[in-house]
């Protein structure tokens, strides 16, 4: 001892054996005092197979088997005693009793002269210092390691020396620790539990120590002493040291908090392991740890060094990836966006001490937080951004909403640098549909594979579309060079084969162009009709898959599940389930083909919707694209509807199944019918007027092509031929014509309203350019009147002829010169002649028959209700109207027989299509539509439309579990307070609501005006206008307007002026659907066929003026109010 400490400076290695005597010594002094040994302190499994001899021994005293004792007993030397001594050799109570008295020791050394080496330590140099420090550990490994008799005499003093020597420089004591880190380390992944536990707490004594001293600036010795418990935190297996630790840290923190300094990183990194332990209660003791952190203490977590900032955000990202509580991910988020108002507030730059802070001038300190301390805004951003993946719906829509509302808070603060690398780093990343790709499994080349619809992804999916185009609205003067890569975003979700999402990327685009339309430039408009184009040419190649796949599918004749393979033999069994298989792809494939028209319907809507509010922003190239985008969806919904082998087997399948079939030549007439009608709004508009004869020639194509599939359709293959072929001289029997099944003639009704159609454009050209045409389009017309079809396509087909060419000029049509005639064969000029023969005969003997099947016609005026009405037929069945889509009761050969609608004549106004998107009334409230709107259900939940009104008792609510509906009972007289009440407990509920009736232009009209009246406290004539600028459709009748007048009467006491020329009121609605075929304005009435007035159909009339209306249906009904639709 006294050499120890004379020349403790020159002991060097020499310290092992000097602190081992010391050990051996206060552990004979314990014996000596009968102090109970420590190992009673330590829960210590001796590896001996004989339990009971060794628990006689451990009663007897645990000291005597020390084999440093024995050794010394015995007479040798410390070195010479070995662990695995032999337990017959042990020394008995006695003889360690005379070993003492002998050596009289306790009157010779004390716990004094022990300590007093120890605490002489603080005179010892750096390098004695460090060395004595590195011979303190060993010995106290060697004292916790011993199998019989573990001590902590060395491990105490370990404790004391650190204390004694806290005062040291910054290099020798930096020296000191690295020693003790790694002692602390190892003692504490001992497998025993019971030393592990110790050496943490001494530790933990040791950091309240060192937290007791404030630390100095730039010296982040509380990191260093804190960082053995994140060592230990992560590496260790056992679930007790782990919560001791956590326990540990969050003591030091909440009871030396003002200290903690640099200690913050350590302290984070301790919590960001917990975060990701498998015991919950760890990770709940944690969290709440951090909580109270973040809320009570955020202010000294930046105090002295603001990189902590990035330790706190990444900890409590690292908490909302927990799986045992949604909540404490929740309330992770929560305080990331706590930490990111923290943030814009500038409050890391006034913590921050080596800057001054301006408080006098904020603005300036907030102008150099912009330059200096940005980046810290990344790993916030870039963690909440990674969250957006999360597989839990709750936590990937509340990280989309917290990421999107931080950037739209605090983006003033950006740069427009910075504002480009957020969008890469942060908001692109949100928007991988790679990966969204992966997860619905796609059509193979060789295998038809179920196509996953995770609706649990579609929700957030609308939220994070719906907050990009809002963010880029804000932001766009900032970084409208980012367009682009907006429209990659919206194109990724476009080209989805889900629709679901493709409707989301849809809407998202539309919203965009309304929202920034007359902003963009030209180029960023052509960067818009080119994602619309690739979008729709991408989603092309999903027919080719399904029908490569149908190809290799055989459809039984009869479908049938076995249960009981038991009742089979090997190879019946094998047989049903390739059957089973085939018919659960082919029910695969008319999900992908529901879908895919559904996308296609919803890509040329969007066309047609952009072209009509932004035309004014449209030039002739853009005009372009989208006629070629139409023009090629056209085509490609043609070439659907041809493949008869595969349609053949998807309806087989359909029969088996008992679903409906893919709307195929829904489709494919929807596609047709808006690609025309789009022409005739380019030739309309004159957007195009050096391509006018391109574009009319394009009319007449279409027109050709939708005469020929309508032809082809009724089983005239070949318009030209059948034509050349009707009256032949070397035959001169009559042919017989074998009727048509009952699925044909509910597919030409269908079409009725795309052939009308057809032949209104072609109606619309000039003169000239019809005659130019003519040789292609009359062996069509001729056909056409040939084939089965309704009256108002043969109304149409009349009225072209007698319009465009009246009978006065039959012989200039038929006229061929005397020069010519010479080489043109006789034969073909006869030919010629009877084509326009046999169609006049036609026309006039079918519409002959057509007036006397319906003398209603002839009396419309004068005749009572009854009359007017169709008789019934005795076969009924549910089709689709031809005018309207919707499922109706019709009579057979009619076109619709019960829903009422009209056709009446058009005029030189643009035909309006309904448009499936409601009007949105009042903003992410309100929305009026039609009854079509409320069918479209995917749609409705992509605008986050979850309640309906309906205004119309008959109108049937589809979609009972998916949306919450309420009914208006009374249909003679509407219930406006109903109404009102369920309209303010959906605002008060912040739920978004649709109200329709059937058109969507009377009824639910007049709902959203009174609620607009009694809610807002509007009069009659702004709340009118309010909703008619929305939704210029709007058409209400002298009744509901009645009802308006006496509602305002009854809130205001007395109603204001309302002159007629302010509101459009009509005589009661035929459904809304009369501007189809919009009635002339003019005061010559032009002859029509049933009329008692027409002396013949071909004598000349004014060509300026339109046929009269043509009721091919029942009228419409005079009651003032919408007929009720069968359900």
């Amino acid at each position: 001892m006294s050499i120890a400490i004379e020349d403790g400076n020159y002991l060097q290695e020499a310290w092992e054996h000097v602190l081992t005597c010391l050990s051996r010594f206060e552990h004979l002094l314990l014996l000596g005092e009968g102090a109970p040994p420590e190992s009673s302190f330590f829960s210590v499994s001796v590896p001996d197979p004989d339990e009971k001899l060794q628990k006689n021994l451990k009663k007897k005293g645990s000291a005597l088997q020390n084999p440093a004792v024995m050794a010394v007993v015995r007479g040798g030397s410390y070195d010479s005693a070995s662990v695995g001594t032999n337990l017959a050799g042990l020394v008995s109570p006695e003889q360690i009793n005379n070993f003492i008295s002998n050596l009289n020791l306790l009157d010779q050394i004390g716990n004094f002269e022990l300590n007093h080496i120890f605490a002489h330590s603080q005179r010892l140099n750096g390098d004695a210092i460090v060395a004595f420090v590195k011979a303190l550990c060993k010995v106290s490994m060697a004292e916790l390691q011993s199998p019989t008799d573990p001590r902590v005499f060395s491990l105490t003093k370990i404790v004391e020396i650190a204390h004694y020597n806290m005062n040291r420089i910054r290099l020798v004591w930096s020296r000191i620790w690295n020693v003790l880190s790694d002692f602390f380390v190892l003692v504490g992944l001992s497998e025993n539990l019971s030393v592990a536990f110790f050496v943490m707490d001494s530790l933990r004594q040791l950091a309240m120590k060192f937290l007791e001293r404030e630390e100095l600036a730039n010296y982040n010795f509380q990191n260093e002493f804190l960082r053995p418990f994140a060592v230990v935190m992560q590496k260790s297996t056992s679930s007790e040291i782990r919560e001791l630790i956590v326990r540990c840290v969050t003591h030091m923190v909440l009871t030396r908090v003002g200290n903690v300094k640099s200690g913050w990183k350590s302290v984070f990194t301790v919590f960001t392991i917990a975060a990701a332990d498998e015991w919950k209660n760890i990770v709940l003791l944690a969290f709440g740890t951090m909580e109270k952190i973040v809320r009570d203490y955020f202010p000294y977590i930046t105090e002295t060094e603001t990189t902590t900032f990035t330790d706190c955000v990444k900890c409590l990202i690292a908490f909302t990836n927990s799986k045992f509580n949604s909540d404490a991910s929740l309330n992770a988020i929560a305080f990331l966006r706590f930490c990111a108002v923290k943030l814009a507030e500038g409050g890391l730059v006034c913590y921050d001490k080596n800057k001054e802070c301006n408080h006098a001038n904020p603005e300036e300190n907030i102008s150099n937080y912009k330059d200096d301390h940005v980046f810290f805004w990344v790993p916030l951003l870039s963690g909440l951004s990674k969250l957006t993946s999360d597989p839990r719906p709750t936590i990937r829509k509340g990280a989309v909403e917290v990421l999107f509302d931080i950037l739209k808070d605090h983006g003033h603060l950006f740069s427009s640098i910075f504002w480009i690398n957020i969008f890469k780093s942060a908001i692109y990343p949100v928007f991988n549909m790679e990966q969204r790709h992966d997860g619905y499994l796609l059509l193979a080349e060789n295998s038809l594979g179920p196509f996953e619809e995770e609706s649990a992804y579609f929700e957030s999916d609308a939220v994070a579309v719906g907050c990009l185009i809002e963010l880029f609205t804000k932001v766009f003067d900032v970084v409208r060079s980012e367009l682009v890569h907006v429209l990659e975003v919206l194109s990724s979700y476009i080209k989805s084969p889900c629709r679901q999402l493709s409707n989301i990327g849809l809407y998202a685009l539309l919203r965009l162009t309304d929202n920034l339309g007359q902003n963009f430039s030209e180029k960023e408009w052509k960067d818009v009709s080119l994602v619309l184009k690739f979008s729709a040419e991408f989603t092309f190649p999903v027919f080719s898959q399904i029908v490569d796949a149908m190809s290799k599918i055989s459809i039984p004749d009869r479908f049938q599940t076995y249960s009981d393979a038991e009742d089979y033999s090997d190879h019946e069994s094998s047989v049903h389930n390739e059957e089973d298989a085939n018919m659960e792809k082919a029910s695969y494939a008319i999900v992908r083909l529901k879908d895919h028209v559904a996308v296609l319907l919803s890509i040329v809507e969007v066309i047609q919707k952009l072209y009509e509010v932004h035309k004014k922003s449209f030039s002739a190239s853009h005009v372009g694209i989208l006629l070629e985008i139409l023009s090629s969806v056209a085509s490609h919904s043609s070439k659907v509807n041809s493949e008869a082998s595969l349609l053949q087997k998807l309806e087989k399948v359909c029969s088996l199944l008992e679903i409906p079939e893919p709307p195929v030549v829904h489709l494919e007439n929807e596609c047709h019918q808006r690609y025309l009608r789009f022409l005739k709004n380019i030739l309309r508009d004159n957007v195009l007027v050096s391509d006018k004869p391109i574009i009319e020639s394009r009319i007449v194509s279409e027109c050709e092509n939708v005469l020929q599939i309508y032809l082809n359709c009724s089983g005239y293959s070949s318009g030209k031929d059948a034509a050349d072929n009707m009256v032949s001289h070397n035959n001169s029997m009559l042919r017989r014509v074998i009727p048509l099944p009952s699925a044909k003639k509910e597919e030409l009704a269908a079409r009725t309203s795309l052939i009308v159609l057809a032949i209104r454009a072609l109606n619309d050209l000039d003169r000239d350019t019809f005659r130019n045409h003519l040789r292609r389009i009359f062996p069509l017309l001729v056909n056409l009147v040939r084939s089965e079809h309704s009256s108002g396509i043969l109304s149409a087909a009349a009225w072209i002829l007698s319009t465009k060419h009246p009978l006065d000029r039959f012989d200039q049509f038929c006229h061929v010169s005397s020069q010519k005639r010479n080489l043109i064969n006789r034969n073909a000029l006869r030919k010629r002649r009877n084509q326009v023969f046999w169609f006049i005969f036609f026309v006039a003997t079918v519409a002959l028959l057509d007036c006397c099947h319906r003398p209603s016609l002839l009396f419309a005026k004068s005749s009572p209700r009854k009359l007017q009405e169709p008789a019934m037929r005795k076969r009924e069945r549910e089709n689709p109207c031809g005018v309207c889509g919707h499922y109706h009761r019709y009579e057979e050969g009619e076109v619709c027989g019960i829903c009422g609608h009209r056709l009446p004549a058009s005029d030189d106004r643009p035909i309006q299509h309904a448009s499936a998107f409601p009007t949105e009334i009042l903003k992410d409230f309100l929305y009026l539509g039609s009854y079509d709107n409320a069918s479209r259900g995917e749609l409705l939940k992509t605008l986050g439309i979850s309640r309906i009104l309906n205004t119309v008792p008959a109108c049937q609510n589809l979609y009972k579990n998916s949306f919450t509906y309420h009914c208006l009972k009374d249909l003679e007289n509407l219930q406006f307070d109903d109404a009102n009440q369920f309209l303010e407990q959906c605002e008060r509920e912040k739920a978004r609501v649709l109200v329709h009736c059937m058109s969507g232009k009377n009824r639910s009209p007049a709902i959203v005006i009174a609620y607009l009246m009694w809610s807002r406290g509007w009069r009659l004539i702004q709340s009118f206008q309010w909703v008619k600028e929305r939704r210029p459709q709007v058409e209400l009748t002298t009744e509901v307007h009645a009802q308006l007048v006496e509602f305002e009467k009854r809130n205001f006491g007395s109603n204001e002026a309302f002159p007629p020329s302010k509101m459009i009121v009509h005589e009661p609605p035929s459904f809304g659907f009369n501007t189809l075929f919009p009635k002339g304005i003019g005061a010559t009435t032009a002859p029509v066929f049933n009329q008692p007035t027409t002396v013949s159909i071909f004598q000349s009339v004014d060509t300026n003026s339109d046929p009269n209306a043509f009721v091919f249906g029942a009228v419409r009904s005079s009651t003032g109010n919408e007929a009720p639709m069968e359900s």
